[in-house]
């Protein structure tokens, strides 16, 4: 007998080792993250490091072998692979299980981009809002908190613990259609004051805030999706400009920035991407400003990440050498592998494992703040209890959105109920317009950024010649030449802008104009609102550009 509890004491030694350190264990924060580093070979701090996505809405057997094997740094939810909330909960559910299997059980920061207004990864029943310019044209930072929180709470019943927002760019040149309206303002003042509310109303739900994109998207027309955007923006330019809001923000708690991949040789001295850079990252970012928090890099997958046909592995090599700590991978599979493998492969140099090691710490430093204690989000959610939109959310969106609304012109305004031709890329105005103004009848137009149908323009100037009254919901700019098209009946045209109103600026001959930023329901009713009279849009736009107005004195 005695023999047998001996063999069994050993055996369980041998199995769970005293010295064993958990993600769970009751120790400081600072001291336990060093510990669990201090245990991870190369391969694991490799993988500490990465966060991936995944190919459907259900994981596949790959990425719960990475989570199960890890400790994998985290997951993301992009439009494509996010599914139902109720699907994105189960998800969550499997892979945070997972990540309990694994060495220290250290779980997943699971990521996703809920900005609000158009950038919007989780859709279904989630809220929809009128986003960051709608807040700027506001002013108010209080509704920025709400905004912020309110997603969050929807985020936080998800089990989504990061949300790569909000977008702090600076809406500084015109043509930067990537941006737009997901910016806050032209003023880096403002945008710091709004972000920061913004940020802060995500910290009280529990999600991680990820302000993006370091330096700044917003001077570019570039998308750095397709290509390397390079920008000859000085290093005093970004200081007094677009790295104000970093800074309000770092000084308010902020956890984790995004890096953009954008070039700045006249701060670099190069054309790597920002993303790539030391100067900016380590040099910029880290000394200059004192960001001590995660640094995480825009999809690596991205054309602007890798210049010169970079591959994936190679790009996240001098990512993480230039001080970002983890490495947004979203595919292929195969790309995914064959960086860890690269990482591992040069943590043989004690310079490279050094930085893969302070990279580790700081992510898993982060997740014990956030992921641990009383407040945390909790790991496994139930996709059967969720609430959503998160209540009074509607009311608040709804309130949000006329707050903002913005009257560009308003010679001929308001006008009578009575039929009108209502041309439109979203069926969601027709509904709105159709019960203020009975009759109307709608002409709906292809959503496209750019080029137009002959044949539809064609159709419109002749529904238009006999039509009493037009409203035209302009979005993007393949819309402006159908616009263009009705300057013969200015006298009886409103327009109703979606998104960005730069676009307005090629139609100065317009004389009714109202300008709502989201494309949510409430966009349409609050316009339609507005042309009827039931009241007079108070927002200024927070933006300058020349023959663009602000607003109504």
């Amino acid at each position: 007998m005695v023999a047998r509890c001996a063999a069994l004491l050993a055996f369980l030694c041998l199995s769970f080792p005293s010295d064993a350190v958990d993600f769970w264990d009751q120790r400081p924060d600072a001291e336990l993250a060093a510990q669990l580093v201090a245990g991870m070979s190369p391969r694991e701090l490799s993988s500490q490091v990465l966060m991936l996505a995944f190919p459907d809405s259900e994981p596949d057997s790959f990425i719960l072998q990475w989570a199960s094997s890890g400790p994998l740094g985290g997951v993301k939810f992009f439009g494509w692979n996010a599914g139902s909330p109720e699907s994105v909960a189960k998800a969550v559910q499997t892979l945070q299980a997972a990540s309990q299997r694994a060495k220290g059980r250290i779980p997943l920061l699971v990521a996703t981009d809920q900005e609000g207004g158009w950038v919007r990864h989780i859709k279904g029943t989630t809220s929809t809002s009128p986003g960051n310019l709608a807040l700027g044209s506001a002013g108010l930072p209080h509704d920025a908190w709400q905004t912020g929180w309110f997603l969050g709470t929807e985020l936080r019943q998800l089990g989504v613990n990061m949300n790569f927002a909000p977008s702090v760019d600076l809406y500084i040149n015109a043509n930067t259609t990537v941006i737009g309206p997901r910016s806050f303002s032209s003023d880096p003042i403002q945008s710091g004051v709004l972000g920061a509310a913004f940020q802060r109303g995500l910290a009280e739900a529990g999600v991680i805030a990820t302000a993006k994109h370091f330096p700044g998207h917003g001077n570019t027309p570039d998308d750095s999706h397709g290509r390397l955007p390079i920008l000859n923006d000085t290093r005093d330019m970004l200081l007094k400009r677009e790295l104000v809001p970093y800074r309000m923000m770092i000084a308010e708690g902020l956890p984790a920035i995004m890096s953009g991949h954008l070039a700045f040789p006249q701060v670099s001295g190069n054309e790597l991407p920002a993303s790539l850079s030391p100067e900016l990252i380590g040099g910029l970012l880290r000394k200059d400003l004192g960001f001590s928090g995660v640094v995480i890099t825009d999809d690596l997958l991205m054309d602007g990440a890798r210049p010169d046909s970079m591959t994936i592995p190679q790009a996240a090599v001098k990512a993480l050498a230039a001080g970002n700590d983890l490495l947004l991978i979203s595919k292929p599979a195969a790309a995914q592998t064959e960086t860890r493998e690269e990482l591992v492969a040069k943590a043989a140099d004690p310079a490279f494992l050094a930085r893969l090691r302070e990279a580790a710490t700081r992510v898993v430093r982060l997740k014990l703040a956030y992921l641990k204690g009383k407040g945390a989000i909790p790991l496994e959610p139930d996709p059967t209890r969720l609430k959503l939109p998160a209540t009074g959310a509607n009311e608040f969106f709804f309130q949000s959105t006329a707050r903002a609304a913005v009257l560009m012109a308003g010679q001929d305004l308001p006008w009578k109920p009575g039929p009108l031709l209502l041309v439109t890329p979203y069926q969601g105005a027709t509904a709105a317009v159709g019960i203020r103004f009975p009759g109307t009848r709608s002409l709906e137009y292809e959503y496209r950024f750019s080029g137009y149908d002959s044949v539809f323009r064609d159709t419109l100037v002749e529904q238009a010649r006999s039509a009493s009254r037009i409203v035209f919901v302009l979005a993007v700019p393949g819309g402006v030449a159908y616009l263009k098209a009705l300057e013969p009946w200015k006298d009886r045209l409103a327009v109703i802008s979606l998104l960005s109103p730069v676009y307005l600026r090629e139609v100065p001959w317009v004389r009714n104009a109202i300008a709502v930023f989201g494309t949510n329901p409430a966009a349409f009713e609050v316009a339609t609102a507005a042309l009827a009279g039931d009241f007079t849009p108070r927002g200024r736009l927070p933006l300058k550009f020349p023959g663009l107005a602000t607003g109504m004195p």
